[in-house]
């Protein structure tokens, strides 16, 4: 708002002219003078709906002109911003300025742009008042009226008074602010018939119910005291004496409302539902200490609502209504949900409706509520206006900081008490922080780290941007390690960075309790290891290989991958080597001389570095495998690892172990005594449920395949599908049939091949054609002699059928159709169907 000077009222004068006497110059009725402001459209304009009403029929009765009433009319015109009002007080003057015939009337009219040059004042608090001019102006020039017109009789607290002391008051008043602000209901709106005999009687009930609208709702509504034909007076609210009322009464198109003291028995009262606005101010003004505190009140209630609504025809809500009571300072009652309504809304307002209510009725909501919703809401309005510029002056600084710590006097009881408050820190409030000393905050965090739990104290610590004291601090390491599934989050709280090396100290001072250690070991394992940091990594944790360095690295070992290698290297690195070098001792620390399972052998072994596994290395992990129950995957696992390394297990004297696998056994057994070719399919088949077989025996199952010969050796490798033992097989058999350097190519490798992949492109035709195409690649390396004697075994295979094509398909390095057609695949017309014609 500016602080400019409303304007003043533009001024016009109506009655009847002399000749030369008014602005048109001749005789007759017309406006005798203005103001400078007032034109002719001010003019058209009270000559629509703002000059006197003669009652002809008083008139022609001779009434004294003492009889007659003055009266008093308020009109606009446009919408919004851009209307023009007008505001008149007239009278009749009886004889008309040639003195012959009666009928003359006086009407001074007041005009104005702008809503502000009423001040506080409402039109129908000027019936009466002092100023109105009652005779034409020596000149056509005229006097503007200043801006806030002084008040007739009926000031605020006179109307109050007058209203107050009717015996049915509050329940009229009730049904008049209900009526008026129906008036703006659009097609369902009816307009207000008054009857009386008196217009200040009018003029006060109309004055009684605009105050309790805003001054832009209460300036839309046009009215006049008195009519005389009220269905062609344009006004929202028509006042007609009862010598002129009796037609109207009984009309739908109005609401009625008889002001008379004895109204006649035949003319029952509306029956009117008070509207919650009604229902709100009325009690309030009627019983306020100072009714204009009320009027103050309803003002920035339309204020409110008007943010965001510039038309500026929102009614207020119930919200609104509260807030602007509160503002002046008026009683709300008994309800305790008026501050939560308001705290809601002002947070979702927008900074305007903030700036209606100012910092004053935020600090009061604050200083009035416990409930935490609100308190919320009025910390984050609070803490958002502070931030403004210039917000000191306006005293927002004060109000965040009161908000803050009302806010935080709350969730520090709802967590002692159990109760849930979020982590996410609030918005900083502008302005240095007071002490946390000084305000009680210490205790209260100290108080709901003893009676919720630590972590429900430094969460609200971290809330509110508060450092966390060192009693809590400890007690919080304490609880946290009780607590491995707690979540929480302390890299994001205010804490000292220690407290996370505080907590591994209590670990390890744990796993050597003898009551305590199994469970802290089962929770490192479970949790610690990787939480509330990766620690696989920074072995030695605490800067000496200690307990809680085990613990993490047999959970690591345990998941295996990245982390296992991590922590085994970080280990190895840390322990001071033994006789039997690093490696050994890094086992014996973390595993123990005892034998452990195949599991635990085969994850270290993995996890290890390959320069770790030496001889050294080898016979500790013999020693377990060697006394395991049984030799399952993991043992073979690990034996894979050793025979890499170059130690298997008989070059440590291990002659006996692993024992053969038996199905294995059954294969290379039967293929040695010249197994037949109806045999292969049963033998493929064993071979397919062999255990992971050790390197030992995959070298005795390739050379019994091979030695089998190329018709049996084929088809078992068809039958066994396809399997990691099936391409260790097949990927030494190919190495034997190209040969190196140092060893000539393979002729039987070469024809078992053969067989296979010929024959597999009648099982899996893919598998089988890219065999083909690789034994392809091979063929074109061989020379004549080791092609020739492929052919020879091919020819001389005793178990070859004679018609299964396999020697013809060699010699003419052709492939079998089948195998083609499987590689290709069918063609769409196969897959869908030919087009039909037609």
């Amino acid at each position: 708002m500016s602080g400019r000077e409303p304007a003043a009222f533009a001024s016009l004068y109506y009655t009847d002219c002399l000749p030369g006497q008014g602005l048109g110059g001749g005789a007759g009725f017309g406006f005798q003078a203005r103001s400078e402001g007032a034109g002719e459209d001010e003019q058209r304009l009270v000559q629509r709906g703002a000059l006197y009403e003669v009652p002809v029929r008083w008139m022609r009765d001779r009434r004294p002109v003492a009889d007659f009433p003055p009266s008093l009319a308020h009109l606009h015109d446009g919408a919004g911003t851009e209307r023009t009002y007008v505001t008149a007080g007239g009278r009749y003057l009886g004889r008309e300025a040639n003195g012959y015939r009666d009928g003359n009337q006086f009407t001074h009219a007041v005009v104005t742009r702008e809503a502000g040059s009423y001040g506080l004042v409402r039109p129908a608090q000027l019936w009466g008042a002092s100023w109105w001019a009652s005779a034409p102006a020596p000149t056509t020039s005229c006097a503007p009226v200043p801006p806030h017109p002084d008040p007739g009789p009926w000031d605020t607290e006179t109307v109050r008074e007058r209203i107050a002391a009717v015996p049915d008051g509050r329940e009229r008043l009730l049904a008049l602010v209900t009526a008026l602000g129906g008036l703006q209901a659009g097609a369902d709106r009816r307009r207000v018939l008054l009857v009386t005999d008196r217009g200040d009687d009018a003029a006060c009930w109309l004055a009684a119910a605009t105050l309790l609208l805003d001054r832009e709702r209460a300036l839309a509504i046009s009215f006049k005291i008195f009519a005389t034909d009220p269905d062609r007076s344009p006004h929202d609210v028509v006042v007609a004496h009862p010598d002129w009322a009796g037609p109207y009464r009984r009309q739908d198109g109005y609401l009625v409302l008889d002001l008379l003291e004895h109204a006649p028995p035949e003319i029952a009262p509306p029956t009117i539902v008070p509207s919650a606005e009604a229902l709100f101010w009325v009690p309030l003004f009627l019983g306020a200490d100072d009714p204009l505190d009320v009027v103050d009140a309803v003002e920035v209630a339309g204020q409110l609502a008007r943010e965001g609504h510039p038309d500026g025809r929102a009614v207020p809500g119930e919200v609104e209504r509260e807030a602007a009571a509160l503002t002046v300072g008026l009683p709300l009652g008994v309800d305790p949900g008026a501050a939560v309504r308001i705290a809601g809304w002002l947070r979702t307002a927008g900074p305007g409706a903030v700036d209606v209510l100012g910092a004053p009725l935020v600090g009061t909501l604050v200083a009035q509520t416990h409930d935490h919703t609100a308190l919320l809401d009025l910390d984050a309005v609070a803490a958002i206006r502070a931030a403004a510029l210039g917000a000191a002056e306006l005293g927002w600084d004060a109000v965040a900081a009161a908000a803050r710590r009302r806010l935080f006097d709350r969730e520090a009881d709802l967590a002692a008490d159990g109760g849930h408050v979020p982590d996410t820190p609030l918005r900083p409030v502008a302005g240095e922080p007071a002490p946390a000393d000084t305000l009680g905050q210490v205790a209260a965090l100290e108080r709901v780290a003893q009676r919720a739990d630590p972590a429900a104290a430094l969460r609200l610590a971290h809330r509110h941007a508060l450092p966390v004291p060192d009693g809590v601090a400890r007690r919080f390491v304490g609880w946290w390690a009780d607590h491995p599934d707690a979540d929480v989050d302390p890299d994001g709280w205010a804490l000292d960075p220690t407290v996370v090396t505080d907590l591994q100290r209590e670990l390890e001072r744990r796993l050597g309790e003898p009551d305590l250690r199994e469970r802290t070991a089962a929770d490192v394992e479970r949790r610690w290891w990787r939480r509330p940091e990766p620690l696989a990594g920074r072995i030695p944790v605490l800067g000496a290989v200690g307990r809680l360095d085990l613990a993490v690295a047999r959970a690591a070992v345990a998941a295996g991958g990245e982390p296992a290698r991590a922590a085994l290297t970080g280990l190895a690195a840390a322990v001071a080597p033994g006789p039997n070098g690093r490696w050994v001792s890094t086992w014996e620390r973390l595993l123990g001389r005892d034998p452990v399972d195949n599991a635990t052998v085969r994850r270290f072994l993995e996890a290890s570095p390959p320069q770790a596994h030496d001889r050294a290395l080898a016979v500790v992990a013999y020693h377990s495998l060697t006394r395991a129950p049984a030799v399952d995957e993991d043992a073979r696992a690990a034996l894979d690892v050793l025979e890499k390394a170059g130690l298997p297990p008989r070059a440590l004297g291990h002659q006996d172990w692993p024992p053969a696998d038996a199905s294995v056994t059954e294969v290379v057994e039967r293929l040695g005594q010249g197994a037949r070719l109806d045999e292969a399919r049963d033998l493929g088949l064993l071979l397919a449920k062999a255990a992971r077989p050790t390197r030992a025996d995959r070298n005795r199952l390739v050379r019994a395949l091979r030695g089998a010969g190329p018709s049996v050796g084929g088809r078992v490798l068809v039958a066994a599908g396809p399997s990691t033992l099936r391409d260790t097989m097949l990927t030494q058999l190919y190495a034997w049939a190209q040969g190196d350097p140092d060893h000539a190519p393979d002729p039987r490798s070469t024809a078992v091949l053969f067989v296979f992949a010929t024959k597999e492109t009648a099982v899996r035709a893919r598998v089988g054609h890219g065999h083909l195409t690789k034994l392809d690649a091979v063929r074109s390396g061989l020379d004549a002699d080791v092609t020739r004697a492929v052919t020879d075994l091919l020819a001389d295979d005793r178990e070859r059928a004679a018609d299964d094509g396999v020697l013809e398909l060699w010699r003419e390095r052709r492939r079998p159709a089948s195998s083609l057609a499987a590689h290709s695949g069918p063609s769409w017309r196969d897959r869908f169907g030919r087009r039909k014609k037609g």
